[in-house]
């Protein structure tokens, strides 16, 4: 799978530095993580994606650490 990616990732132009990192796990984790932002909820996911406990959350890749935080839903 990592070299189908990879393949396709070159011939769309990316650069070969990013080519080098990207595997199935990269589209996994980018699927958990577009779905939090996007507001599904962890069960959704998991139906999606085969898990049988909460550890999809460690999948979620979140660059802005003020999205979807306690804090901010709370209004501090």
């Amino acid at each position: 799978m990592h070299a189908a990616i990879r393949r396709r990732a070159a011939q769309a132009g990316y650069d070969e530095n990013i080519v080098a990192q990207l595997g199935g796990h990269s589209l996994w984790a980018g699927f958990v993580t577009q779905a939090f932002l996007n507001g599904t909820d962890a069960h959704a996911i998991m139906r999606q994606t085969g898990h049988l406990s909460g550890d999809v959350e460690i999948y979620a890749r979140e660059n802005a650490p003020l999205i979807g935080n306690a804090v901010t839903e709370i209004g501090l």
